[in-house]
């Protein structure tokens, strides 16, 4: 009788969480101390996870005869097939674009299996599962990263800045502020005229990248619509449709350019066939949306640039950016209607949100690109390993030796070094008389992934569906 009434999936779904919970302290602690995923842990739960679909096929066909009244209908692994399909392109995507080492992706796809036994009667949301779930570990994993990024920056530039500040006093501060602000004003027109005189005398290169723009927001655009019936926020979309625009380039760089833009062109394609609805004005809004986004975005790092510089009045800027970005669109609305806004700033508080957020992820793009560059390991050379990642200037630099880097570097490895990398690398160095050798700074990632898998089974959902 408990077997009839539902025992088994209880039973299932008792284990996979105490496997989960289990595993997640083994592979995080490993990946802390050795920056090593052991695939014996996960072949342990492979193994829990494969006798437990076993044993939920089992159900089914027991319950198609009658004999079991709690059991999953075959449409379940339909839908599971689907959701583990996606989920597999989207891992190795990761992978491809070397943001994600091969431990990684393979933990990815092995909780991808085990989340719908955690979960009872889990939807996969029309395939669209492991996006909340790539929300869910890459919110927080990158809002660590940005404290990491600001630390560093507060402690090297603005620590010693907020000294020079307080040892000013109030009538110099003002007098300061103003000269900075009309150095600000004058620089940046200085600048804008540079730019005009350059775009006379180069109207070709204005031209192209005129046009790369605007088909990089088209086809962003009609993503952003292909996505609407699963991200409700247009915020949310044009966050979505950066995201997937950096791991295209990412990809672009080791398919080649030309070919980049095959993936893009089928997106339209499909599009135009299957809901041609989106090629109209919903996708002139979703362009406009992206638009702006963007322009405020190189706004943001040009602004943060300043502030690193001494500027510090554009510290402001950003996180009211931020604070304001996180205003819901309807609400912005709301507003505009009871101010009686016309059309034209009707429209501008509509995106306003999106305009402030893209000033704020211009300020976290520089403060975690400074913190790249300055704040890395350097080790000995002898001691270098396969695995090991080599920081990007040190490969600019490996780049200047031609033969070298064609012969041993025009490939790379998206888990780091290779053995024979590793031999080739000590040569080199040693030819050259370089004694240390500079590393990417990186982080256990698997305690991320763990925890995004746990907020999804927690809320069904990414956790900016909360807010946004």
């Amino acid at each position: 009788m408990a077997f009839k009434n539902g025992f088994l999936l209880s039973a299932i779904q008792a284990l996979s969480w105490a496997i989960f919970l289990g595993l997640w302290g083994l592979v995080a602690a490993s990946d802390y101390k050795q920056r090593k995923i052991r695939h014996r842990h996960l072949a342990f739960g492979l193994k829990f996870a494969l006798v437990c679909y076993a044993l939920m096929l089992a159900s089914t066909a027991l319950g198609e005869r009658g004999l079991v009244s709690v059991y999953y209908h075959w449409n379940f692994y339909s839908d599971l097939g689907g959701y583990l399909a996606s989920t597999a392109v989207a891992a190795m995507a990761l992978w491809w674009a070397r943001i994600w080492p091969a431990g990684d992706t393979k933990l990815f796809l092995f909780l991808a299996a085990v989340y719908p036994m955690m979960k009872v009667s889990s939807s996969f949301q029309s395939g669209w599962l492991f996006l909340s779930v790539l929300i869910n570990i890459f919110l927080p994993a990158c809002a660590a990263i940005f404290l990491q990024a600001a630390r560093h920056v507060w402690r090297t530039r603005l620590r010693h800045i907020k000294e020079f500040w307080a040892q000013m006093g109030l009538r110099r501060w003002l007098g300061y502020v103003r000269e900075k602000s009309r150095e600000v004003l004058l620089g940046a027109l200085g600048e804008a005229r540079e730019d005009c005189a350059w775009a006379r005398q180069n109207p070709g290169a204005v031209l192209l990248k005129a046009c790369g723009w605007v088909l990089s927001m088209v086809v962003m655009a009609a993503l952003s619509c292909a996505v609407k019936d699963f991200l409700g926020s247009a915020l949310l979309r044009t966050l979505f449709c950066f995201a997937v625009l950096y791991l295209a380039n990412r990809l672009r760089s080791l398919i080649g350019r030309t070919y980049g833009w095959i993936p893009a062109v089928f997106l339209i394609v499909f599009l135009a066939i299957r809901r041609p609805e989106f090629l109209g004005p919903e996708l002139w809004r979703a362009f406009g949306a992206l638009a702006v986004f963007s322009l405020f975005l190189q706004l943001g790092i040009k602004w943060t640039v300043g502030l690193m510089a001494g500027q510090v009045l554009m510290l402001a800027l950003p996180f009211v950016g931020l604070l304001m970005g996180l205003i819901p669109r309807g609400l912005a609305s709301r507003f505009s209607s009871f101010l009686g806004a016309g059309p034209v700033l009707a429209w501008a508080l509509q995106f306003l949100p999106l305009a402030c957020l893209g000033v704020f992820f211009g300020l976290t793009w520089t403060f975690v690109r400074a913190w790249d560059n300055e704040d890395h390991p350097d080790i000995p050379r002898d001691k270098i390993l396969s695995y090991m990642v080599l920081h990007h200037s040190f490969l600019s630099q490996l780049a200047q030796d031609e033969d070298f880097h064609a012969e041993h570097f025009s490939a790379p490895y998206a888990d780091g070094l290779t053995e024979e990398q590793v031999v080739a690398l000590k040569a080199w160095c040693a030819s050259h008389g370089i004694e240390t050798v500079p590393l990417a700074t990186t982080m256990a990632f698997s305690h991320w992934i763990f925890l995004g898998y746990f907020i999804t089974c927690l809320l069904g959902r990414h956790v900016l569906s909360l807010i946004l």
